[in-house]
């Protein structure tokens, strides 16, 4: 006994697909979909080397490709936010955790800091960093109030357009 609903499922299983196919391969689909995320994303090696650094990544911290080249991830990290991040980096590569979110300052090409939240993860023995803007506050906004943000130990760390 034949059941014409499993022969005709079993025709559309078999379809091509109604999508059109990609010229373009897989992987520079993948690598482009990363270049234009509006997300700043970057992968380093463990040491702190950048693999892959996407156009957003480079608008936020003002660098070029070059630039970035010849230096590393930590030498655009606040030294305070290195040294506080070295143990998660560490429990990242023992496999203790899966990820962390962190907030620290990254340098830009001016020399000024800039606090940004950073997930961080570890894929195949490469760190991937994703960063966004960071949200100005609403004294930010206010050009006839000076204020100054400082760190734990009163150095300054950024101020308002006031």
């Amino acid at each position: 006994m034949r059941i014409p609903l499993v022969d005709h499922v079993m025709a559309l299983v078999r379809k091509p697909s109604a999508l059109p196919k990609r010229s373009v391969p897989r992987e520079d689909r993948v690598k482009s979909a990363f270049a234009n995320v509006p997300m700043g994303i970057a992968v380093a090696t463990v040491d702190g080397h950048w693999l892959f650094v996407n156009e957003r990544f480079r608008a936020l911290v003002g660098y070029t490709n070059s630039e970035l080249g010849r230096m590393t991830l930590q030498g655009i990290t606040h030294p305070d936010d290195a040294r506080n991040e070295r143990a998660l980096m560490k429990r990242l590569v023992a496999g203790e955790l899966a990820s962390y979110r962190i907030e620290k300052r990254l340098m830009a090409r001016n020399g000024l800091y800039t606090s940004f939240e950073v997930l961080t993860a570890l894929a195949n023995d490469v760190f991937i960093y994703v960063l966004d803007d960071p949200e100005p506050s609403v004294v930010d906004h206010l050009a006839g109030i000076a204020v100054i943000r400082t760190d734990e130990r009163g150095a300054i760390t950024g101020w308002s357009t006031g």
